[in-house]
């Protein structure tokens, strides 16, 4: 393995960045000279100027046509989201690491292996048809909300996670601590037409694994390990959980920065591992479109969409996104996917880093 070390500042310690190291976790490699197209050495130093102390770096892999390329991991300080105090934390590829809402876009995988299986009949089926507990909203105009706004940010529900999730006020934080999550997020009231407007919504995502859980009859971390996690080879996770004892969809899956690669070279193979159709490719071309205007970027079924500017081209991508600095950008032109993990949670900044590391990256593909 390559190996660059960088000593920073005082109390900043030792980053390493290189070739993928071979670890007994079925990863391909691109070992041969031949198999390798990326400039490591070069990636290696753009990247560790970029690990500063405030940026806060954890991890970052590189992976095209299949085979990682390069990866770095580095000393930092992190908070997990199920810990109440910030720690601090050196980082592996054998290491669990919060995705924060990139647990989101997993959960759209999932939706569409349910709906490949038949478990769910319809993207266009009411929601409230899956909460019958809730029929006294049947009659009122939430009952045209479906899944699909559900997936694409645009139920029209009124719903807050504007600036930080410590903030008393954030509609996510508030649903946490409730013991009937999903009354609360119906409970909302209806700010817009269903499917008109985006508008950034965890507790429709929190909706969403509890429909799939319901029309699987399994818990949502059982059946996700056994559709998707164990099918690619994905032998580690842990999930949040809330005060029901039910995992929180929207934000609380913690995977390797590897094993999060392998769920972007899934997508950018159109739903296939290894010889096998995992997901259907019908429904990732359904995911991945875009759809509504997101801020800058645009929006599809819990994936985003953009463009990076690098080596005077822009070159569109799909991303899932994660508070922090949690990152699967797929660059579909390269046949590239980079994973990126930070914590700088609740950060303005947050998004900086990880698209300067995509810009580099791009930069040094062949």
């Amino acid at each position: 393995m390559v190996l660059l070390m960088l000593l920073t500042q005082p109390g900043w310690a030792a980053s390493s960045c290189g070739k993928p190291t071979p670890i007994d976790d079925g990863a391909r490699l691109a070992t041969a000279a031949a198999d390798t197209t990326i400039d490591v050495d070069a990636l290696c130093a753009a990247v560790l100027r970029l690990a500063t102390p405030d940026v806060n770096l954890h991890g970052v892999v590189v992976e095209q046509h299949g085979l990682l390329q390069a990866e770095a991991y580095f000393d930092g300080t992190d908070h997990p989201n199920a810990s109440l105090w910030g720690r601090s934390a050196s980082f592996t590829p054998h290491d669990l690491h919060d995705v924060r809402s990139v647990t989101k876009s997993v959960v759209a995988l999932l939706t569409g292996i349910a709906l490949d299986q038949g478990r769910i009949a319809s993207i266009d089926m009411p929601v409230l048809d899956h909460f019958p507990e809730h029929a006294d909203l049947a009659a009122t105009a939430k009952a045209r909300i479906t899944l699909a706004h559900l997936l694409g940010m645009s139920s029209g529900l009124a719903w807050d996670e504007s600036g930080s999730y410590l903030r008393p006020g954030n509609s996510e934080t508030r649903m946490r601590f409730t013991l009937d999550p999903d009354r609360y997020v119906l409970d909302r009231d209806l700010a817009d037409e269903p499917g008109s407007v985006f508008n950034y919504n965890g507790g429709g995502v929190a909706l969403l694994g509890e429909v799939i859980a319901r029309a699987t009859h399994k818990p949502l971390e059982r059946y996700a390990d056994e559709v998707l996690f164990k099918p690619l080879d994905i032998r580690r996770t842990e999930w949040r959980r809330d005060r029901t004892g039910r995992v929180t969809p929207y934000g609380g899956l913690r995977l390797r920065p590897r094993d999060m690669a392998r769920i972007g070279r899934l997508v950018l193979d159109r739903g296939r591992w290894n010889g096998r159709q995992l997901v259907s490719a019908d429904w990732i071309v359904q995911m991945t479109r875009d759809r509504l205007p997101a801020g800058r970027l645009r929006y599809a079924r819990l994936w985003w969409r953009g463009t990076v500017d690098a080596d005077q081209a822009r070159h569109p991508y799909i991303a899932a996104f994660g508070n922090g600095g949690q990152r699967i950008f797929l660059v579909s032109d390269l046949d590239l996917v980079v994973v990126v993990t930070a914590g700088q949670y609740n950060q303005d900044t947050s998004w900086q880093a990880p698209l300067r590391v995509l810009q580099r990256v791009v930069e040094l593909a062949k």
